[in-house]
């Protein structure tokens, strides 16, 4: 596994496990980055199997994106800017899946320029955990966007079937 930290870990702070994957299938080397305000503080690879790990400290809010050639760049915010964060915490751990620019094309995807997910510490459970209804609204939005890209694609590969009868 390739793994780059912002920081060595401590007791607060955020281990970041990731998987990322193209229509289920492993990503090998998709490009992930972090950003804290326009600052990038960290950059690497995924490894062969798709996953990565960084950590994040205490008191930060730091976007991190996932890019590769051909291929929708996704973004999740983390947010470790908590009063009260216990000590040794669970990793938390995300699959991304990456979706072909070529299967969105000829749609407006300006939706997609917002973070899949935002993740922050949440009280009750002491853990860090995404905001389950926004991320579920923007898997929505894809979803939505990928059937459009679909139904547009399968009407000119049906227009052009019928032209060629004629």
């Amino acid at each position: 596994m390739i793994s780059c930290f912002l920081m060595k870990a401590t007791d607060s702070s955020l281990l970041i496990k990731g998987f990322i994957t193209e229509k289920g299938k492993k990503s090998h080397e998709a490009e992930i980055k972090a950003f804290e305000g326009n600052d990038l503080i960290w950059s690497s690879t995924t490894a062969p199997d798709g996953s990565f790990e960084l950590i994040i400290p205490h008191n930060k809010y730091v976007a991190l994106v996932v890019e590769k050639d051909g291929f929708m760049s996704k973004y999740i915010i983390f947010d470790t800017r908590s009063e009260r964060m216990p000590r040794n915490l669970e990793p938390y751990e995300c699959h991304i899946d990456l979706v072909r620019e070529e299967d969105l094309k000829g749609i407006d995807v300006s939706r997609l320029d917002f973070p899949i997910a935002i993740v922050e510490f949440d009280k009750k459970s002491k853990q860090f955990n995404h905001n389950q209804s926004y991320t579920d609204n923007m898997i929505e939005d894809y979803n939505y966007l990928l059937n459009k890209a679909a139904l547009k694609q399968n009407a000119k590969k049906k227009k052009k079937v019928n032209h060629n009868k004629e």
